[in-house]
């Protein structure tokens, strides 16, 4: 699961440390650390970084 934080639009990375899992038993999603409880970086390009804005603007707005 990526959060807003784990964006650094100065350093052109997105930082990959958590993950969204389903529980079979409880019949539920649930968040929890990465695997292996690595972080991961990954490189933000320009057409990401544009794109990752715009989401961010529009999802500002409507919750406003």
């Amino acid at each position: 699961m990526l959060k807003w934080e784990d964006i650094n639009y100065e350093h052109r990375t997105i930082r990959i440390c958590r993950s969204e899992k389903n529980s079979r038993l409880k019949k539920e999603r649930y968040i929890s650390s990465a695997k292996n409880d690595k972080i991961r970086v990954i490189p933000l390009t320009d057409d990401m970084a544009r794109v990752l804005r715009k989401v961010k603007e529009f999802y500002h707005r409507e919750i406003q």
